[in-house]
């Protein structure tokens, strides 16, 4: 009843499997011709997947066999194509299975119609550490039998879509599902950015990683729908959300529930409120998978289970209690996988004929594509019905499409606005473009709050890379001159016995206003080097509203480099802004705010002409007022990039760019 009443509430119908009665039929030879689908505002593609009464898939089917029909009215079938993969895993061809090396390759092999995209999304927010433990190994064995041409990745809700990689090291991808490490009901911050839990509750807290979820799973299918037109598989492993928490885990069991009294008639309301609320977010992840092509099968790690909590729980919970939050993550999970043509794998201890099935569903099916003669702009959910005039056939597709509204409409016709960059994000795009090769020794200065209504200063020197050992610097010699003519720091900056790379670093205070550098790196015996004079603008951080200090970032190339860096009193951070995708990098800034008040922090990644591609979790800041973003560049293409740090005190804001480079 709930399942019903949630689909009604959505406006939306499950998908079905329509009968036909009738035999198999012998499948066709393979099909040359390539089809380009049509992305106009009205075309609306369809993928369908035909069986015989077996379970075998039916190819041999043509666009002449399909019906389709939209509010009642028959449409064109434009394009039509099958796909039907061949099970030649011991193909000599090593071509149809080769590694993926870069970015470019892995776009390209997931382009092709012979090659299955699988996603493992492990959702470690709603997945018991018991269950995770009992079916990460069952999914693990399932990615090593794949086909050596299927492309796998793994990721968890709190992966950035730019972080998502595809590849075909089966074994390598099995071994990151034998680490997945389930943290329902365990509210222990494991990364900076869930630091805000100590300030939420449990159900704020529930709250905030519903949404995460939601958000990563709509972010996935739209990223997925970027790389081809056909079907995409992504296999989620939860326990499914739930929209509240019993009174006995919510209080950590100083509270319990008592049965028909006020309390608990009112609680019952609230609980089914905030369930429809939850079903209504998870609209948008029904939305982009439609129109994706995406389909998501859910996968419960509980197998047969008979309750939600057990005897390791805080607090006992009644059984009525019980059966209620495990109806509903339940129901939760056979929405997602009927919203999106996928399959619910709930219920069975061992998943792996389901999983087999799954793999079927991705292996032959069809394509059809038809600009809709209804032409919708409300926005809304559009329902189709399609048919096979061949009888005996068991039909599964999509039940329908989402309406694209007269505001994207617009949006899209209309093109983008192309306004010129904002100074602050060309100043930014320029230090990056500057030249390095040629300079011995490569410079930053940054500015943080001083005292006495002072900034400090911060100057850190490195030898570049391409610098010969005759270049290598041991001092740099620096002179600070504020624009009254004072001076601000005059001496000589020594090189740090500890540092691998020849560097060094010094800090003066100075009055915000315009300031003057002149720096003259010295080798041994003073022999000049290289020189430079820079002319800068200290910031006021005693003025109102909120600020940000200047952006440091460090390179790190492995985790425990990370974790070192950030365990270091004062590391020096590093003078280059080009990097490798091999790499990490930890973004450190402060934020001060009106009063001593914190600001709300808002940072984006951007691409090199402004636009947002994704928004970073938010983080909170250390004892001393640091903030640690740690980034791992895996998932970007060679480019330029910027990241915009915004600060927000009531109606006032403020923001900071810095950008960096992706050369390899």
């Amino acid at each position: 009843m709930r399942k019903a009443i949630a689909i009604a509430m959505l406006g939306i119908a499950a998908t079905g499997v329509s009968a036909f009665p009738g035999g198999q039929q012998a499948p066709p030879a393979q099909e040359k011709p390539q089809v380009t689908f049509r992305t106009a505002i009205d075309a609306v593609t369809v993928d369908v997947i035909v069986t015989d009464k077996q379970g075998n898939p039916v190819t041999d089917l043509t666009a002449a066999d399909f019906e389709i029909k939209e509010n009642n009215k028959l449409q064109t079938i434009d394009n039509f194509k099958r796909i039907a993969l061949t099970e030649d895993r011991f193909d000599p061809d090593p071509a149809k299975a080769a590694p993926i090396l870069s970015m470019e390759s892995m776009e390209r092999e997931a382009a092709r119609d012979d090659v299955r995209l699988v996603t493992v999304f492990l959702d470690d927010y709603h997945t018991r550490r018991g269950n995770a433990m009992a079916v990460r190994e069952k999914v693990a064995k399932f990615v090593t039998e794949l086909d050596p041409r299927d492309l796998v990745a793994v990721l968890y809700p709190l992966t950035p879509t730019l972080g998502i990689t595809f590849s075909r090291d089966h074994e390598g991808i099995a071994n990151a599902i034998r680490k997945f490490d389930g943290r329902k009901y365990d509210y222990q911050p494991k990364y900076p950015q869930e630091q805000i839990y100590y300030r939420l509750s449990r159900p704020q807290i529930e709250e905030l990683r519903n949404s995460i979820v939601i958000d990563a799973l709509e972010g996935l299918c739209v990223y997925l729908g970027t790389l081809r037109q056909g079907r995409k598989t992504v296999l989620m492993v939860s326990e499914g959300m739930s929209a509240s928490l019993p009174i006995e885990i919510e209080s950590g069991g100083l509270v319990q529930s008592t049965p028909n009294s006020t309390a608990a008639i009112n609680r019952d309301r609230a609980d089914f409120q905030a369930a429809s609320s939850l079903l209504m977010r998870m609209k948008d992840i029904f939305s982009a998978a439609t129109r994706t092509n995406t389909s998501i099968y859910t996968l419960d790690p509980r197998g047969l289970a008979t309750g939600e909590f057990d005897l390791s729980d805080s607090s006992p919970v009644p059984f009525e209690s019980d059966r209620k939050v495990l109806n509903e993550t339940t129901d939760n999970l056979r929405v997602i996988a009927d919203q999106t043509d996928g399959r619910a794998i709930v219920g069975r201890n061992d998943p792996t004929p389901a999983l087999r099935q799954m793999l079927k569903d991705t292996s032959a099916y069809y394509l059809l594509g038809y600009t809709s003669t209804e032409a919708p702009r409300d926005g809304k959910f559009h329902e189709i019905k399609l048919s096979v005039k061949r009888k005996g056939l068991d039909v599964r597709y999509r039940k329908g499409y989402w309406a694209m509204s007269a505001e994207n409409i617009e949006r899209s016709t209309k093109g983008p606005d192309k306004p010129a960059l904002a100074t602050d994000l060309a100043e930014a795009l320029a230090a990056v473009a500057e030249p390095e090769r040629g300079h011995p020794v490569r410079t930053w200065v940054g500015f943080d709050k001083g005292e006495d209504g002072k900034s400090q200063v911060t100057l850190v020197w490195e030898a570049a890379p391409n610098a010969s050992p005759a270049e290598a610097p041991e001092q740099m010699n620096v002179v600070a001159t504020f624009v009254t003519g004072d001076m601000l720091f005059r001496g000589k900056v020594a090189r740090d016995p500890n540092a691998v790379t020849p560097s060094g670093k010094v800090s003066f205070a100075s009055p915000p206003g315009a300031m003057r550098l002149r720096l003259t790196a010295e080798g041994p015996g003073g022999a000049l080097i290289d020189s430079e004079d820079k002319e800068l603008v200290v910031p006021d951080y005693t003025k109102v509203g909120p600020t940000v200090t200047s952006p440091q970032i460090f390179r790190a190339r492995t985790a425990r480099e990370l974790q070192n860096l950030r365990q270091a009193a004062s590391p020096s951070p590093s003078t280059s802004r080009d990097f490798s995708r091999t790499e990490q990098i930890l973004i450190r800034f402060k934020a001060y705010g009106p009063g001593g008040t914190p600001p709300k922090l808002t940072v984006r990644l951007l691409n090199s002409v402004g636009e947002t591609m994704s928004t970073f979790p938010p983080a909170e800041p250390r004892a001393d007022g640091v903030i640690d973003l740690p980034f791992s560049l895996g998932g970007l293409v060679t480019g330029t990039y910027l990241i915009e740090i915004e600060a927000a005190s009531s109606d006032l804001k403020s923001r900071t760019v810095i950008g960096f480079r992706i050369s390899n």
